[in-house]
Parts: structure tokens; C-alpha cells; sequence
């Protein structure tokens, strides 16, 4: 019996990872506009008659309305303007569907997901928001298949087939992943592939759709942000793990790509 591999497809899903950094439940007034590391689930469990909330992308304008039984998927690094009451009870989950070491695949994407979720919101009405006991490790599991499915509900038009120059980059975007701080340079990760600087910028620009140095700066971003949501750490705490030179300057890098201080971050979140 002749039998056929596809060595290709388990190296991919090898590549293929999703990250949930927080699940909250929600029904507060929320009057503001951000930009995040992470893409944004809202997943509307009930409404009010007569609430007119919604998420604005301030680039297109396009503006959704929320609707009870719906879930909406908001893509990282957009600004999006919020206005939300309590008329609207809402699960948020802040997550990362990463392929190849952390290039998120709503990265680039503008557009706000819409997906009529009634399963999903009965899912998370009687496991994730019950008061009950719940198998924990079977509901996160599920929780896991469950986003899978909406981000393929909503998949951006922008990903292609992935493109054999990447692969290259495997190591250095590996080494990010493990030892990148506020000291890493794009000098750094240049000398390690043998290149001048700016040829290895032309290059990764070019092959990864992004600068070597918006690479970093989003990975930065995304470890204070994991940081202040998942941690106890101070801010003083995080900028020595990440070798920022004091809290002053961490916060100063954390507002120029959010739009948000970290205070004000971890007050929308934790209150």
C-alpha cells in the first residue's frame, strides 16, 4: 500500500498558536479609544432594550453596532473607539492567534468581525460565567476550539500562502521570542544573520510585511501588556525585567503604541 505524507502541514501547525490572556465579564460604561497588542473577542450575552453601543475602527470609520447573541472580533493594533453602557453584559477576551514566533494573523487586518454566536454564548453563559463547578481543564480546552472557529469565521483577506523566504528568520524570530528586552537592537539581530543593518531591515521589511523594529516594538508591547494583566509585578517590576532604564521610560514606550498609559490600561480591565 503506497501511502502519502505532507511533512509541510505538522510543521505549520507546529507554528500555529493561540494565546488567551484574559476572559472578564462585563457590564460597564466604557467611553474610549485604543489601540492593542492583542485581538479583541467581545462576545454579547445580553442587552437591554434600546442601547445603542458600539466599536468604531477610527481609521475606516466604520462603525458596528452590537447586538445580543453576537460575537465580534476587533484586530490587534487598530484604534478602535468604544462606547459601551451597562445595558450590554459582554465577555472580552484579549488573545493571539500567532504563526511563525508571534505574527499575529489579524496583523494588518482593519476590519471588525461579525459572527451570530448563539452556541458559543450558551458555552460561555453555563461554563466560563457559571457559578457552578465547572471541569476547568475541559472548558479551556473548548474555549480554545471555540475561538478557533470564530477566527476562521473571520479570517482577513491579507494572509497568503506562507512565503519561503520566512523561514530564514526562524532562529532570530525565535530569539526574540525568548530573550528580547528594551536592549534588543535591530543591529543585534542583523550581526546574528551575518547582514549589515540596512540590508537585514530591506530584507525582513520586505519577506515578514513589517520593519525588524516594529517587530520588537510589538513584542514589547505585547510582554508589558501580558505583564500587567496576568502579574502582580509593579510597573518598576516589569520595566527591570524588560531592562527598560526606569518606569518613566517603559510607560513612555507602553502610551506611544497604545494610546494608553499602563495605569490606564490595567484600570479598564481590573477597575
Amino acid at each position: 500500500m503506497a501511502v502519502t505524507t505532507f511533512p509541510t502541514i505538522p510543521r505549520l501547525c507546529s507554528l500555529v498558536d493561540l494565546q488567551i490572556h484574559q476572559v472578564a465579564l462585563k457590564n460597564f460604561h466604557y467611553h474610549t479609544t485604543a489601540v492593542f497588542p492583542y485581538n479583541l473577542l467581545i462576545a454579547t450575552l445580553d442587552a437591554k432594550g434600546g442601547a445603542d453601543d458600539y466599536l468604531m475602527n477610527t481609521i475606516t470609520g466604520e462603525k458596528t453596532h452590537l447586538r445580543a447573541g453576537y460575537a465580534y472580533i476587533l484586530p490587534c493594533h487598530v484604534p478602535i473607539q468604544f462606547e459601551r453602557t451597562p445595558a450590554f453584559t459582554v465577555v472580552t477576551i484579549r488573545f493571539n492567534l500567532t504563526f511563525f514566533y508571534a505574527l499575529d494573523i489579524f496583523h494588518g487586518s482593519e476590519r471588525i468581525g461579525t459572527v451570530r454566536a448563539p452556541e458559543f454564548i450558551s458555552f460561555l453563559k453555563n461554563t466560563v460565567c457559571s457559578s457552578g463547578q465547572v471541569d476547568l481543564v475541559k472548558t479551556a480546552t473548548r474555549l480554545k476550539i471555540e475561538i478557533m472557529g470564530l477566527c476562521l469565521s473571520c479570517w482577513p483577506d491579507h494572509v497568503d500562502q506562507p512565503d519561503p523566504r520566512m523561514w530564514k528568520y526562524e532562529k532570530i524570530l525565535l530569539y526574540v521570542r525568548m530573550h528580547g528586552d528594551a536592549n534588543l537592537t535591530v543591529d543585534q539581530l542583523a550581526r546574528q544573520c551575518g547582514m549589515r543593518q540596512d540590508v537585514f531591515s530591506r530584507s525582513f521589511s520586505r519577506d515578514l510585511g513589517r520593519s525588524p523594529s516594529q517587530y520588537i516594538a510589538d513584542f514589547l508591547v505585547q510582554k508589558i501588556s501580558t505583564y500587567l494583566l496576568t502579574s502582580r509585578l509593579s510597573l518598576k517590576e516589569i520595566a527591570q525585567k524588560l531592562n527598560f532604564s526606569s518606569e518613566y521610560y517603559l510607560s513612555r514606550f507602553f502610551k506611544k503604541h497604545t494610546k494608553l498609559s499602563p495605569r490606564d490600561f490595567k484600570k479598564q480591565f481590573f477597575g
